[in-house]
């Protein structure tokens, strides 16, 4: 008796996703689809955005596929952010709707505009805000395509010096956050686990990057990372570094440095750059701060 109310439940939310489908498709303007672009010149700001963590990394996701907040909400890039946390995306043509799915749990009928779609194959999923285009790129609510996936765990974090970061921990991340996982030099002091009380000693206050020519003449992109001092201390000069991957669409990495920090001390709460450059086949950047021992 139970598992047939349960299905009757579940067929009488599917009709009314349909409907609501229907409507919003009939008396909706038509939105061009997602597509996978690369980076162009472009910059984000603090209060603009929220840092994002996966697996012990910060994530950027540069150019216009960087994420932005929307009514409170972080709105991420979905098949960039799909890539990075290991999960998979396929579109419909016909539909003109996204799926995106991790071990077998999908969110369904993923569409610009429409603040509906559908999890554990047949239950409604509330999207604030809808899915949006933005120059090409759809942009999705992270934490409630988290949530539809139910396959991550997830927390909005707060840190020492007030700064807000979306971490995120599962088992399925792009093979790039496994890989650099093992880079660790013991030699060297470990890459702290973030946590309120212990987190990176830089955190990403935000970027800029544009296309540059390289001194062989090939195109690139220059990144430019404004970072926090979040220590909650002065960082000695010449005492850290940070340690930065780039990954394409196929989630290889194809990039892979370690910058010195600055040659003065860095006192608490000062903002400082990183300056490099990435191939222009950069889909998302990961990278990790520490201080030497």
């Amino acid at each position: 008796m139970r598992t047939s109310k349960r299905r009757r439940l579940r067929s009488t939310a599917a009709l009314l996703i349909t409907c609501c489908l229907l409507v919003t498709m009939i008396f909706s303007p038509e939105k061009h689809v997602f597509a996978a672009t690369a980076p162009v010149a472009a910059s984000v700001e603090i209060g603009k955005t929220m840092a994002i963590s996966i697996n012990g990394f910060y994530v950027l996701f540069p150019g216009e596929q960087t994420p932005y907040l929307k009514s409170g909400r972080l709105m991420v890039p979905l098949r960039a952010f799909a890539n990075a946390i290991g999960a998979g995306v396929l579109y419909d043509q016909k539909s003109r709707s996204a799926t995106i799915s991790a071990l077998g749990e999908p969110v369904k009928g993923i569409r610009a505009g429409i603040g509906l779609a559908v999890y554990d194959w047949d239950l409604p999923l509330l999207l604030k805000p809808a899915p949006e285009i933005r120059n090409g790129i759809m942009f999705v609510p992270a934490t409630t395509i988290l949530q539809g996936l139910q396959t991550y765990g997830w927390e909005a974090m707060s840190g020492l010096s007030g700064t807000k970061t979306l971490v995120i921990k599962d088992l399925l991340a792009a093979s790039a956050f496994r890989m650099v996982a093992a880079l660790s030099d013991a030699e060297q002091a470990p890459f702290p686990v973030e946590s309120t009380t212990h987190p990176y000693p830089y955190f990403p206050i935000g970027s800029t990057i544009s296309e540059i020519k390289d001194l062989t003449g090939k195109t690139a992109y220059e990144l430019t990372l404004k970072l926090q001092n979040s220590a909650g201390m002065p960082v000695p000069g010449n005492g850290s570094e940070l340690e930065i991957h780039a990954v394409d669409a196929a989630n290889k990495e194809i990039s892979a440095m370690t910058l010195k920090g600055p040659q003065q001390e860095t006192g608490k709460a000062q903002l400082i750059s990183f300056h490099t450059t990435v191939p222009m086949e950069t889909q998302f950047i990961v990278f990790r701060s520490r201080i030497l021992k």
